[in-house]
């Protein structure tokens, strides 16, 4: 796991364009095995899995149907 910044400039250099996410173990190793299957950059990777998320998260099921009507 990404420790936070112990000094000013580590925080510093984090700031200046890197992005410290803390992520379970698990699923950091699941995400750069899907990328490096996939053969693609792993930002790439999670940027396509978090926009089909929201599109699935967006498009109504067919039980939220039912309950509008």
């Amino acid at each position: 796991m990404t420790k936070p910044p112990s000094s000013l400039s580590q925080a510093e250099l984090s700031a200046a364009g890197r992005l410290n996410v803390r992520v379970p173990t698990n699923l950091g190793l699941a995400v750069r095995l899907a990328a490096e299957a996939r053969k693609v950059p792993v930002a790439d990777f999670v940027r396509d899995a978090l926009l089909d998320r929201l599109d699935r998260d967006a498009t109504p099921t067919l039980s939220k149907a039912r309950t509008f009507r």
